[in-house]
C-alpha cells in the first residue's frame, strides 16, 4: 500500500478525490468502497465540484458504504488494493 501524506485537510481531500477520479475514468464500471463519517466529506465535496465542472460520469460505477471497522479489516487483510 502506498502512503500519501498531506499537511492540510483540504490538500488531503483533493488528493483523495484525484485518486478516485483517476479510477473512475480508467475503469468506468469500477466498484468503489466509500467510507462513511465526516472525515471524508472534503473528498466528496471535491468529487461533487468535479462532477459539476467536468460532468464526470458515474453511470456505471457501483459503490459500497464502508464503515471504520470494515475499512480496517479490508486494509489489514490485504484485500485492499491500490
Amino acid at each position: 500500500m502506498k502512503l500519501i501524506e498531506a499537511k492540510y485537510y483540504h490538500e488531503m481531500s483533493k488528493l483523495a478525490a484525484e485518486i478516485i477520479l483517476k479510477q473512475v475514468k480508467e475503469k468506468e464500471d469500477s466498484v468503489l468502497g466509500l467510507a462513511t463519517g465526516v472525515t471524508v466529506l472534503g473528498t466528496y465535496k471535491e468529487l461533487i465540484h468535479d462532477f459539476k465542472k467536468n460532468k464526470t460520469s458515474y453511470d456505471h460505477i457501483q459503490t459500497l458504504g464502508v464503515g471504520r471497522r470494515q475499512a480496517y479489516e479490508l486494509v489489514s487483510s490485504g484485500n485492499f488494493i491500490q
